[in-house]
């Protein structure tokens, strides 16, 4: 019994090891705040929070959820998006990049019944880091709320 246990706890020494060699500051967690058009009277206020992982240079893959609500709706939207960053065009600290963003929308109507959607973007927008802090404005274009402005706050770990 206590050979087993030995090499149990062994086991669980040399995972930790191996993971200290690698380094975590690829990955990056926020929430954003913005408005988008998935109200049927025109504009919702949307927020959310969101965390994503740098696959290779340039190149995030991430998890978002996301909350819209106006005065006859309130959306839910979770979804994955891939993000890719252009620092060959980066200009005065500001680095642009685009997003794909794929995922579900589920819509309650007020006093109606809720409704499941596809999910689809592709937006559009600037980072700009202040040392492990960051802030990304963006632009998106989709269905089924067609356009969404936003600003994402992040931290980086």
């Amino acid at each position: 019994m206590k050979k087993s246990l030995l090499c149990v706890l062994c086991f669980f020494c040399l995972i930790g090891a191996s993971f200290a060699q690698f380094s975590i500051d690829k990955i990056d967690a926020g929430g954003n705040l913005g408005t988008n058009m998935n109200s049927r009277t025109g504009w919702a206020f949307g927020f959310g929070i969101h965390g994503d992982y740098e696959i290779i240079d340039n190149l995030k893959a991430g998890l978002q959820l996301g909350f819209s609500f106006s005065d006859d709706m309130f959306v839910f939207e979770p979804s994955v998006y891939g993000k890719y960053y252009l620092p060959f065009l980066s200009f005065f600290g500001f680095t642009p990049f685009a997003q794909l963003d794929l995922g579900a929308s589920v819509l309650n109507i007020t006093e109606e019944k809720t409704y499941g959607r596809f999910l689809f973007g592709i937006g559009a927008g600037l980072r700009y880091e202040f040392g492990k802090l960051y802030v990304e404005p963006k632009i998106t274009w989709g269905y089924p709320f067609m356009l969404a402005i936003n600003a994402a706050v992040g931290y980086t770990f």
